[in-house]
């Protein structure tokens, strides 16, 4: 994100939840920075390591408005992979 305008660069709509610290969330973006939000902004029932998307919203013009929007898909894919790497470790240990 811009840090002067807002705006959402090309490529940086997509999000982790890394972890809560009290009243923030940290988001990590795909080139790795993190990203601190207050944690109202992110959905309830995201939890660490769900994906996020952001959709950003102008209204003429005004200010840009962002709103993080959970995507199952992408967060069940994602520990999926996990689940099968750890499975893949496990027998290799055997």
């Amino acid at each position: 994100m811009n840090e002067t305008t807002g705006a959402l660069p090309s490529g940086e709509r997509r999000f982790v939840v890394e972890r809560f610290e009290g009243d923030l969330a940290v988001l990590i973006l795909q080139d790795g920075r993190g990203l601190d939000v207050p944690r109202e902004w992110v959905p309830a029932e995201a939890g660490e390591g769900d994906r996020l998307v952001a959709e950003a919203h102008a209204a003429g013009e005004g200010p840009v408005q962002v709103r993080f929007v959970l995507d199952r898909e992408a967060s069940e894919a994602a520990r999926r992979e996990v689940r099968e790497q750890l499975e893949r470790l496990r027998r290799r240990g055997k």
